[in-house]
């Protein structure tokens, strides 16, 4: 693969942070996983996930990838070098190891990656919209401080566009009441009474903007993946598909 199949961030500014959200361009995975899925639990064959991880780790450059079991949890976990080495059961993980990358899977939900490049500190969230629901990101960043995390950046990946994710009413009822904008909700085309639109991307930055996080610290990449299933995997678009990954992390 070239590093032009990476979608990279601008906010991240130190040279030393590297910062990439994968495409499915550029590995070896065959049909309906192709090319580059890095989920091992999609039923894909385990030896094409293993290689295009490898593929993934030389071309970001650190000494290791810790992967997420991920499950729609708020669980929060504060990883080494040493976790790398078996399944990590959490939807957000945290470090300031340098050389450590963290890698969140994707395919429609909100990978958002956040980095104190001045104290080393590193997270990667998987934002579906359970976790944005129980404050995932407000978890992961009380982690990030206390590890002496201070002033934060977040660049927020590509997921289902906001004319994309149709949910339940009832569902946008609970997140109007939990305090989320109505700004992040709109009608469905058909103007479905028991339906709407959802934007996992702004609930997000709202979240971050509530946790002190001023504009121009976040970071949105607009892309769609369930409208461009030839660059994204979309879960809710093939269902039987692979899984691509925001990663994040000092290289030494």
């Amino acid at each position: 693969m070239a590093t032009s199949d990476f979608i990279i961030p601008t906010i991240f500014e130190n040279p030393l942070t590297k910062a990439v959200f994968t495409t499915r361009r550029g590995g070896v995975s065959k049909a309906p996983y192709n090319e580059l899925n890095l989920g091992d639990h999609v039923k894909d064959d385990l030896n094409a996930v293993l290689k295009n991880r490898e593929i993934v780790l030389k071309e970001c450059g650190f000494k290791a990838i810790a992967w997420m079991n991920q499950t729609h949890s708020t669980k929060v976990c504060k990883v080494t070098m040493a976790d790398t080495s078996s399944k990590i059961d959490a939807d957000a993980i945290v470090t300031n190891e340098p050389g450590l990358g963290l890698a969140v899977m994707t395919a429609d939900c909100l990978p958002v990656i956040l980095a104190d490049e001045d104290a080393g500190v590193f997270a990667a969230v998987h934002c579906g919209w359970r976790g944005i629901y129980g404050h995932i990101l407000t978890n992961a960043v009380n982690m990030m401080k206390e590890s002496k995390a201070r002033k934060i950046k977040a660049a927020l990946g590509p997921a289902i566009g906001f004319d994309s994710f149709e949910i339940g009413a009832d569902l946008k009822e609970k997140f109007l009441v939990s305090g989320a904008p109505l700004s992040a909700f709109k009608e469905t085309q058909e103007k479905k009474a028991d339906k709407a639109l959802c934007s996992l991307t702004q609930l997000a930055a709202f979240e971050l903007k509530s946790l002190g996080f001023e504009p121009k610290d976040i970071e949105i990449l607009p892309f769609d993946t369930f409208k461009d299933t030839k660059k994204f995997f979309s879960y809710r678009k093939n269902n039987v598909t692979g899984r691509m990954a925001g990663i994040i992390g000092k290289i030494i």
